[in-house]
């Protein structure tokens, strides 16, 4: 049997894993650092707040979970919105590929990336994050080509194809940045010793 002080600094530590658990979005974490205290013997009370706590972290990470694909939908549909007021040779062709390439995945990504919370996985960050950026961008792209295709001449199929495969691609870029800053800028793990 362990020394009463052993496991009391072993309950206090269990409880402060916990709450350093919650602080950083993880409350399935937590929830496993407060079983442990509470099968080393904590005080009921202590027990009680921090179930609490982890009660209400879970429920608010699945809201904004919930909310996370909207969310970035709306933000990066509303920034390619943004970007269609002007043709990308009004805009200048720089301002226009950073923005439609770096700063707007970016930002979106993030956005998702936060709201998803630090329990999904990375894979499933980027992954989903992809999937929220790709759809608008791909709208706002093919768009954005076939106007400017119908300038010029008529459609043919040729032409189809190549819209398509150039819409394809810039979403598949878009996504994919967006999913980079979903899955590794959005939650950075510190190392944290106690």
């Amino acid at each position: 049997m362990r020394p009463p002080d052993e496991i009391n600094a072993a309950i206090e530590h269990e409880l402060a894993v916990a709450e350093l658990d919650l602080t950083r979005g993880l409350p399935h974490e937590a929830r496993k650092h407060l079983d442990n205290a509470k099968r080393l013997g904590a005080s009921k009370k202590d027990v009680m707040i921090l179930n609490k706590n982890i009660l209400q972290a879970t429920y608010a990470l699945n809201k904004h979970s919930r909310l996370s694909g909207a969310v970035s939908f709306c933000f990066t549909a509303a920034c390619c919105s943004i970007l269609a007021l002007q043709q990308p040779r009004q805009w200048t062709y720089t301002i226009w590929i950073l923005a439609l390439f770096l700063i707007i995945p970016l930002c979106s990504g993030f956005i998702f990336g936060r709201l998803q919370g630090a329990e999904t996985t990375p894979a499933q960050r980027f992954r989903k994050a992809l999937r929220m950026t790709f759809i608008p961008v791909f709208i706002y792209s093919g768009w954005t080509l076939f106007y400017l295709r119908s300038q010029f001449s008529s459609m043919d199929f040729s032409a189809f194809l190549v819209i398509l495969f150039v819409s394809t691609f810039f979403s598949l870029t878009t996504g994919a940045v967006a999913g980079f800053a979903s899955a590794v800028l959005a939650w950075r793990t510190p190392k944290v010793t106690l």
